[in-house]
């Protein structure tokens, strides 16, 4: 996890970090408490927000991030009549896809009327695109609102309100928690929270927030409400929707009901930092709470299983989204309608718009629900899916960005334009490659290793390494490394011929010296050495001509530009002699029992030793007067055949030359062989099941001679 990109924000970033609670109105605690005119600071109340918004959903731009609406947007306003009549508070579907259905009730006949009859929830069952008849849960009462009135210190932060207390309008503080830190679309600090805690409870939109000591908050055992000397105002609303657009409750089924604001953070010089509080390090100081937090690597959408929140008043909780619990619904939350998913995860008044994670995934904004006194012992926790809610806004939530991982480690020595690679995190989409004052932009996937080359200039450089998605980014990584004069590089040769090019690769203009040498031990009339020169050309590769006698050779290359030399390149130079000739029996041969070959010659280099192999034998003879002749030492008997013959010179086998053919049983007329007196020489008959074919290859290698029995007469087969 890294602390990425310091920018000049409001002094909340210092507290929560994307993981504070918002108090709101809508689960909002009451206290009456005076307010100086230097702050203007209200209390809290639960009331549900004005019918105006600061900015109207219908016009906010939609993200990419929403999932696709599962249900109609338009329903008719009879059937949403008439599930209000049925005491309906939320409904959605669970993990399974199933329907879930939450009503408000305590009489036990009607929770077991409605138990009893679940195909009767017609207008649930159309909403959602299903003719399964829903589960059945009760509540009590309709979800509250979690804004609380207490003066809240710490993640949290407090709002200037009024609300009605004995019949007189009452100045007081309103207090929520932050939820996630976010940018705007041009790259500005905000914050997310709960749409409900940017009105007082008369309606009347905030228009500043205080930050509060986070070691007063009740998170850690304090009172709350307490602000530092002179009071932080770390930021304003510029947009706050609870329920539908334009300050309407909202419907069930509504897919424009949601409860999200955005606070514009003032620039105060803060850090706002892509993580979520603890309540670990809760402290006097403003930025305690980012001593000890939980990064935020990507957003999504809720799933079973484990869930944590934090918030000011609760503190960072764990509960679970159960296989029951609904995953894509709607929540009354007061007398508003909010898209989002249950849990039983702790929370309370003044955890409003505290940010809900799964591991480091946000999924949520803390909306409002039913605590266990409310519930008969059970918590009830009903959270914005934030997916959802970021459609109604123009910004994207911060996240944590790994620093890229580069090799090899900078300080490294590396060759002129070698590669060098770049792995990105898992959640960043482009590479930020910087070259001095130039860079360019690379679309990537998670974890995926990009190759930058480094310079083809010897010295120093530098190059800079930024994870991106979206508005957040990584920290960057300078990446200072140094070139120099790499070795060039020299192409293997294996030929038959004496004559042939020896090439490679280069800096342009280097200057190239070399020589190919035989292996130590070599007879002083066995090959012959040769020194070369050469010149990198305009397209980074070097040739030369050479001529050398059969033989195994290293070539060894240094460059040199600008009078430095590099160090040296090797490669292996082979020069075969070429394959022996088998003149005696032609390829394809047939021949009658009682005309079988009883030996085989051909004609070869002066001087080499021949190897014939066939079967599982192998013979040695030598070269003499340019011809070669092995005895068998009687006909062969009927059967397929198929020899194969090299030469060795200067310890260097040629390729092999094969010949197939079939001596027949007697009785059996062979084709007809013109003009080749008693040998056909076009047969075409099998290859004799003894694995020749593998052993001629292994003769190739020039490793037969090693293994086999010598033997120096054709008489001794």
């Amino acid at each position: 996890m890294t602390k990425r990109r310091p920018l000049a924000l409001g002094a909340a970033a210092a507290i929560g970090f994307g993981s504070l609670f918002i108090a709101s109105p809508a689960i909002a605690e009451e206290i009456q408490a005076p307010v100086t005119e230097e702050t203007t600071a209200p209390t809290e109340e639960t009331t549900a927000p004005a019918e105006e918004t600061t900015a109207p959903a219908e016009d906010a731009p939609k993200t990419e991030e929403a999932p696709e609406a599962t249900v109609p947007e338009e329903l008719p306003a009879d059937q949403r009549e008439a599930l209000a009549e049925d005491s309906i508070v939320a409904f959605g579907t669970n993990a399974a896809g199933n329907p879930v259905v939450v009503i408000e009730s305590t009489d036990a006949a009607t929770i077991a009327e409605a138990e009893a009859n679940p195909s009767a929830f017609t207008e649930v069952k159309e909403i959602l695109g299903t003719d399964v008849a829903p589960e059945i849960v009760s509540v009590p009462a309709v979800p509250e609102a979690w804004a609380e009135g207490d003066v809240v210190a710490g993640s949290g932060y407090a709002s200037p309100g009024q609300f009605i207390s004995g019949g007189e309008t009452v100045n007081g503080l309103f207090a929520c928690s932050i939820g996630f830190n976010a940018f705007t679309a041009e790259g500005d600090p905000a914050i997310l929270s709960a749409g409900h805690c940017g009105y007082d409870a008369l309606g009347n939109a905030m228009t500043a927030n205080f930050l509060t000591i986070p070691g007063e908050e009740p998170a850690v055992g304090g009172e709350g409400y307490e602000f530092t000397d002179p009071p932080v105002q770390f930021g304003a609303f510029s947009f706050a929707q609870f329920g539908g657009p334009n300050g309407t409750t909202g419907s069930n089924g509504d897919v424009n009901s949601t409860d999200v604001s955005v606070i514009d953070v003032a620039p105060n010089g803060w850090n706002l930092l892509p993580e979520v509080t603890n309540w670990s390090t809760a402290g006097a100081a403003l930025d305690s709470l980012s001593n000890g937090t939980i990064p935020v690597k990507t957003v999504g959408s809720p799933a079973t299983g484990t869930v944590s929140k934090s918030g000011r008043t609760t503190g960072f909780t764990n509960g679970n989204v159960s296989a029951t619990d609904i995953l894509d619904g709607w929540s009354q939350i007061e007398d508003r309608w909010v898209r989002g998913f249950s849990s039983n995860v702790q929370a309370g008044p003044g955890d409003s718009g505290g940010s809900v994670l799964q591991g480091t995934t946000a999924v949520g904004l803390i909306s409002g629900g039913l605590t266990p006194e409310q519930n008969n012992g059970v918590q009830w926790t009903w959270s914005t899916s934030l997916v959802h809610a970021l459609t109604f806004t123009d910004v994207e939530v911060a996240l944590d960005i790994d620093e890229p991982t580069v090799a090899p480690a900078a300080g490294s020595q590396v060759p002129a334009g070698s590669a060098i690679s770049v792995t990105v995190p898992s959640n960043a989409t482009e590479l930020v490659v910087g070259f001095g004052q130039a860079g360019d932009v690379r679309p990537v996937t998670g974890g995926e290793t990009v190759i930058v080359n480094a310079p083809n200039e010897i010295g120093e450089f530098t190059y800079s390494f930024t994870a991106t998605n979206g508005q957040s980014s990584s920290a960057t990584v300078e990446y200072t490394a140094e070139v120099v004069l790499a070795a060039p590089g020299i192409n293997p040769v294996d030929t038959d011929s004496s004559t042939f090019a020896l090439s490679g690769t280069g800096v342009v203009g280097a200057e190239i010296n070399g020589s190919v040498n035989p292996p130590v031990g070599v007879l002083a009339d066995g090959p012959t050495t040769a020194d070369f020169t050469a010149t990198v050309e305009a397209d980074g590769t070097w040739s030369v001509d050479l001529e050398l006698a059969i033989g195994a050779y290293q070539a060894t290359a240094t460059q040199t530009v600008d009078g430095e030399e590099s160090a040296a390149a090797t490669a292996d130079v082979i020069v075969r002699p070429v394959a022996p000739v088998i003149t005696s029996i032609a390829e394809g041969s047939s021949f009658a029992a009682a005309k079988a070959p009883s030996s085989v010659s051909g004609t070869g280099s002066e001087g080499a030793t021949i190897v014939l192999a066939w079967g599982d034998q192998a013979v040695e003879t030598t070269v003499v007067d340019g011809a070669w002749t092995v005895d068998f030492g009687a006909p062969l008997a009927a059967g397929d055949y198929a020899l194969a013959a090299t030469q060795n010179v200067n310890a260097v086998s040629s390729d092999a030359t094969t010949v197939s053919f079939s001596v027949l049983a007697d009785g059996t007329v062979p084709p007809a062989n013109p003009g080749n007196g008693d040998l056909a020489n076009t047969g075409g008959a099998p290859l004799m099941p003894l694995g020749i074919a593998a052993f001629a290859m292994l003769l190739v290698g020039g490793a037969v001679t090693i293994a086999m029995a010598r033997r120096k007469k054709a008489t001794e087969i």
